[in-house]
């Protein structure tokens, strides 16, 4: 751990948080255990540092201390020492954790999963980000969120899986200035997606930053859901974390489904009687993606 890469870290932080927190731990072996991790840049300070000795000319000199850090499951594998797992283990490069998870429950390969993202903060991949307009108001940020999945429910689960729906879109948001066709299409294909849990949330958790597609999935929830159904974007309290954002958002709605409540973010947004939670995520490869969980009550 003390040469492990600070994108590292903050994945075997959020890892550990989440082994505590969660029942469904006590009593397994390292063999019961999976790991899926996403994320969209990796590691990316590690990847820069090392880059850049060879572009100066010295390759010779590039460490190989720091290209170990370099690679994007290095997070994962932290984890699984730090923890000894050692069932199941993948690294996403976009796509999503949650629902390749309940893959693996569901079908016997592990008795829990950790399912998680994380996303470390660069200053030349943000200049490049902003330099390529596509982020419009967006506040870059870091972070991790890991959740646990059980097939097991207990009555100090804070909530289950409901169903998982995902698109491509037709370009990343990130990187990519939509033309108002394509974020017409865009627009087209959330709705789809969000219709394919086929069932209205209390509440849906977007994935609007300030950024472009912001009125394409306010559009698009309206048409799949209603205008009447309540939204809260979670990336007004994290910034926009890239591939990690899906993650943090749904580790939001897992604590609001705990507490029955989401009053602390939003006035007009149900206090009481909450139940079913949608969150939404773009990731850095253009994929939508959207979750709905529902309270472990029901």
């Amino acid at each position: 751990v003390r040469r492990a890469s600070r994108y590292a870290k903050l994945a075997v932080s959020a890892a550990t948080f989440a082994v505590q927190d969660s029942p469904c731990m006590q009593g397994l072996g390292g063999a019961d255990v999976g790991t899926v991790l996403a994320t969209g840049y990796g590691a990316v300070e590690s990847t820069v540092q090392f880059t850049a000795t060879g572009l100066r000319g010295n390759p010779a000199k590039c460490s190989p201390i720091v290209f170990a850090a370099t690679v994007p499951n290095s997070a994962v594998g932290q984890i699984c020492m730090v923890h000894g797992f050692t069932g199941a283990s993948t690294q996403l490069i976009g796509g999503d954790p949650l629902e390749y998870a309940a893959l693996l429950v569901q079908g016997g390969r592990a008795k829990a999963v950790l399912a998680g993202a994380v996303e470390e903060y660069n200053g030349d991949l943000a200049s490049s980000l902003h330099t390529a307009g596509a982020l419009g108001g967006a506040v870059l940020s870091e972070g991790a969120a890991v959740l646990v999945l059980s097939a097991e429910q207990r009555e100090e689960s804070w909530c289950r899986t409901a169903g998982f729906a995902s698109v491509a879109l037709p370009a990343s948001p990130y990187a990519h200035v939509l033309s108002a066709e394509e974020q017409a299409q865009c627009s087209a294909l959330m709705a789809q997606t969000l219709r394919a849990l086929g069932k209205t949330p209390d509440l849906v958790l977007t994935a609007q930053n300030g950024g472009q597609l912001d009125g394409a999935e306010a559009a698009s929830v309206a048409q799949a859901f209603g205008t009447g159904t309540p939204t809260f974007a979670y990336k007004r309290l994290f910034g926009e974390c890239l591939g990690a954002g899906y993650m943090q958002g749904a580790a939001l709605a897992a604590a609001m489904l705990k507490t029955g409540s989401c009053a602390c973010i939003q006035s007009g947004v149900p206090t009481r009687g909450l139940h079913t939670v949608c969150v939404s995520g773009i990731d850095a490869q253009g994929n939508y993606m959207v979750a709905l969980f529902e309270s472990a009550a029901q």
